[in-house]
């Protein structure tokens, strides 16, 4: 008795349903990847969070004020982002260049690496071990955001919500990671992917 053969029909059914397990598979590892990647950021902005509360327990200030001064510029571990910055007063300078406070989605990245310099300069005795390349960085290799309430312009209906956002007080700070799209936007109930170191309103 001749053995019976697949039929093409067959063979198609048994490679779509391949196919399809496959897609299943990839989607699943991919979002287990972004899902890490998240907690990842969270477990960075805490401890970047924590090594600011006690530098203001210790200094009785925010890290809020930061010049490059020579001996920080001629630093043999100086990030690249401060070198460039020679006198500079970051803070300043990048949240309110011409004395006009700027909201976040106006800064570019550059900026936000030279401020995440300055706070990882002044934190450095108390979070090198969550430093990357003098940098305090999220799980995509970006800069976290770091914004002291001083330098906040707080605007109500912003295009970005990060900058309608209250700080958690009055006199504290916002921390935030830009998330996997990198750009300062909305908030991740309304479509952005921002991961904020506050409860969003």
């Amino acid at each position: 008795m001749p053995q019976r053969a697949f039929t093409l029909v067959e063979l198609l059914a048994v490679i779509g349903i391949i196919v399809i397990l496959m897609g299943l598979a990839l989607g699943g590892v991919s979002l287990a990847r972004r899902s890490a990647q998240r907690a990842r950021t969270v477990g960075a902005i805490a401890a970047v969070a924590a090594a600011i509360d006690q530098y203001r327990n210790l200094n009785n200030c925010w890290p809020e004020h930061f010049t490059v001064s020579d001996a920080v510029a001629n630093h043999p571990q100086a990030p690249e982002e401060l070198r460039a910055r020679r006198y500079d007063q970051v803070y300043q300078r990048v949240f309110a260049p011409g004395g006009q406070l700027r909201p976040a989605s106006e800064i570019p990245p550059e900026d936000w690496r030279a401020v995440n310099a300055a706070l990882a300069w002044q934190l450095a005795d108390l979070a090198r071990e969550h430093q990357r390349r003098g940098l305090f960085l999220d799980a995509w290799e970006e800069p976290l955001r770091y914004r002291p309430a001083r330098w906040y312009p707080w605007q109500s209906g912003a295009r970005a919500r990060i900058d309608s956002d209250q700080p958690p007080q009055p006199d504290s700070y916002q921390l935030w990671s830009a998330g996997p799209d990198r750009r300062d936007a909305e908030d991740p109930g309304e479509g952005g992917d921002d991961i904020p170191n506050w409860n969003r309103r």
